[in-house]
């Protein structure tokens, strides 16, 4: 849900691809459980979030989210936001203007 007006901006390389991996990565995933990500943008970051169904057998190193938040500084001065709370995982990336 991206309001045109945003068509412009820009994410680091690879953004939404890593954060879209990370969520199946990390989540149980079935036909009886499907998946839903939402994307939208909020207050200058893109927001990507999505249930929390933990996978049994999958460690984080954290590392995807590390890089980003290190591209995320380099890029625009800004951090990246994590939040897990209410059994919904969220990563806000700041937007990127030119």
């Amino acid at each position: 849900d991206i309001p045109a007006r945003y068509a412009d901006n820009m994410l680091p390389p690879l953004t939404l691809q890593l954060l879209v991996e990370n969520v199946i990565k990390h989540n149980s995933i079935t036909q009886s459980k499907p998946m839903t990500i939402t994307i939208r943008v909020e207050n200058g970051y893109l927001t990507v979030s999505n249930p929390i169904h933990p996978k049994k057998s999958v460690v984080s190193s954290g590392v995807g989210l590390e890089n980003l938040a290190k591209r995320c500084k380099l890029m625009s001065g800004k951090d990246i936001i994590i939040e897990s709370k209410d059994e919904v995982f969220t990563v806000k990336v700041p937007l990127l203007y030119e």
